[in-house]
């Protein structure tokens, strides 16, 4: 039997569902429904309405519809979009307006760390703050399950209704957002040690202790150059580097300042500067990794980044002899006021870019397409 194209499966996921529901869902609408995700992407979704609510969790089916190609049963997937969806059942009380009080919408607004460039329309009407060639974005987090997120971004309307500034809205989804789903830094072995743990077990019925030790002989040795920097929910982590007292602590154990590599929105890669690897072949890897292993609406940039821990600021790596300069032209005008000496001041020569590279470069290149895995994003927005 042929397997269906997307439409034909969309179709088939519409006319079936209900037969996976309970009753008290046979009377509902179903709907499928495009709906713009992160980097302006159009995600395909499936919402399952009723008359008695004025909200309904968005099951987004695009992934899906890749799990089918690659041989998921039909059966199974549709027991999985009805499982999310009752799960994610709002009660028919829930009134969508008060996200529009900042009283009740306060403690639910957190941060993510999103591509300024490539959300231009989805910031059009939201508020944001920019870091570098990225945007910090706002969204008040409705409810999460233990494999789901629901949420709605704060667009200009919202926070015209909370009667905030943007920089106090920034503040309180800062605080939320590291109380919330504070940030985990792990090496890239110890990563990839936590996301594969749960199939040994299941696949080999062993224990913890028992699939530790098989996983030793899976894994090639660690490096301690490449380490993983997400937050407890392992989604929407990206934004965990702009926690100023995690990068702090990271350049502490590291010893030094740290380059950042954007693995996708939910993770980045840190690496430390003494590792001695070249801007070329980081920048590489992360281009590497986003054209081969990362969706779309999950990429956050094909730039690297680095924590000055003096300064305590994120900058684009590429910009490194650029900002010297005008760190250094700025140091001279402030001797010449200083001695009163009216002359124009001399901009300091450029560095040279690095050029040796870490022998074991390409090995960690395979390494750091790993990716933490992710819950399932059932979205209103």
């Amino acid at each position: 039997m042929s397997k269906m194209n997307f439409d034909e499966f969309k179709q088939a996921i519409a006319d079936q569902i209900k037969d996976y529901l309970p009753e008290k869902y046979q009377d509902m609408d179903v709907v499928l429904q495009q709906v713009a995700k992160n980097n302006d992407t159009m995600l395909d979704a499936v919402m399952i309405t009723g008359q008695d609510s004025n909200v309904s969790p968005a099951i987004y089916v695009n992934g899906m519809y890749e799990d089918y190609q690659n041989g998921c049963e039909m059966d199974s997937i549709l027991k999985q979009i009805a499982d999310i969806r009752v799960s994610n059942d709002v009660p028919p009380e829930f009134d969508l307006s008060r996200i529009m009080d900042y009283d009740q919408a306060k403690d639910h607004i957190v941060a993510r760390l999103v591509n300024l460039d490539d959300n231009r329309l989805r910031l059009e009407n939201a508020p944001y703050t920019r870091v570098e060639d990225l945007a910090v974005t706002y969204h008040i987090d409705l409810k999460v399950q233990d494999d789901s997120t629901m949420s709605v971004q704060v667009m200009n309307p919202i926070l015209e209704s909370f009667g905030i500034t943007r920089e106090e809205l920034h503040e309180v989804a800062m605080v939320n957002t590291r109380e919330q789903t504070p940030p985990v830094f792990k090496s890239l072995m110890e990563t990839m040690r936590d996301l594969i743990m749960p199939e040994v077990m299941s696949a080999m019925n062993v224990g913890e202790k028992e699939a530790n030790v098989i996983i030793d002989g899976l894994l090639p040795s660690d490096d301690a150059n490449l380490w993983v920097l997400t937050n407890s929910e392992k989604i929407h982590g990206a934004v965990a580097m702009l926690d100023t007292k995690m990068m702090d602590e990271i350049c502490e154990q590291m010893g030094g300042d740290i380059m950042i590599l954007p693995s996708s929105i939910h993770e980045s890669i840190i690496v430390p500067k003494s590792a001695g690897m070249s801007l070329e072949d980081l920048e590489s890897m992360v281009q590497e990794i986003n054209a081969t292993d990362v969706r779309p609406e999950d990429r956050l940039s094909d730039h690297v980044y680095a924590y000055d821990s003096q300064e305590k600021v994120i900058y684009r790596a590429d910009q490194e002899e650029t900002r010297q300069a005008e760190k250094s032209a700025h140091k001279e005008k402030g001797k010449e006021k200083e001695n009163g000496v009216p002359k124009k001041a001399e901009r300091g020569s450029l560095k040279d870019r690095m050029k040796d590279k870490q022998k074991q470069v390409d090995a960690s290149r395979d390494m750091a397409k790993a990716v933490p895995g992710k819950k399932k994003d059932v979205g209103l927005e």
